[in-house]
This record gives C-alpha cells, sequence and structure tokens, in this order.
C-alpha cells in the first residue's frame, strides 16, 4: 500500500499509469491496496477528464480494482465505501470524454 501512496506524489499521466501497472494483477491486492488505489485514483480525475489517453488508462485501473476477488472488494466497501469512491471518480472523468460522430 506504501507504494500505491508514493504514487500521488507523481504528474497525473505517470500515476495512472503506474496504477495502471500497479493494478495488473488484481490477485496481488488486498483491501488496503484497493482502498488506496481507488483513493489515489480520485486525485487524479480532474487531469485525466477531457484527455481519451489518460481516460483509457484510467478505466483500465478502474477494470483492474473490480477484477478483485470478490471477499477483498466486499472488505474494502464495507471499511471505506469504495465502489462510491469509483462511481464518483468514473462520473468525474466521463462527463468530459469526448463524443465524436
Amino acid at each position: 500500500a506504501r507504494e500505491i501512496c508514493q504514487l500521488a506524489e507523481l504528474e497525473t499521466e505517470a500515476r495512472v499509469q503506474m496504477l495502471d501497472e500497479f493494478t495488473e494483477n488484481s490477485d496481488n491486492l488486498g483491501s488496503t491496496e484497493v482502498i488506496v488505489s481507488v483513493a489515489v485514483l480520485l486525485t487524479a480525475t480532474e487531469e485525466v477528464s477531457g484527455n481519451i489517453s489518460l481516460t483509457n488508462d484510467f478505466l483500465n485501473v478502474v477494470d483492474n480494482i473490480i477484477n478483485v476477488n470478490m471477499e477483498t472488494l466486499q472488505e474494502s466497501q464495507e471499511s471505506s465505501n469504495t465502489s462510491a469512491m469509483i462511481l464518483e471518480a468514473i462520473e468525474s472523468v466521463a462527463e468530459d470524454i469526448p463524443v465524436g460522430n
């Protein structure tokens, strides 16, 4: 979890990309890592909005977190309401996704 916390100090692009790499193997994530990953992800929403490349990486992180085993997700939900935090982040980013014709 400490490694994930340190990502918050990086520039947004590096933060999201490193978070994507860190969460890629969801088998290694416990409830603490899920909680911290979601918190760090929330710190990037403002800068990610409107940037399609960062939005893709951002959504990959969300997908990685959602793929964590159910028991771990339940633990993180019960202690920190992570599902609401994830939805808040998605809503914030989705508002500014460019829609093509």
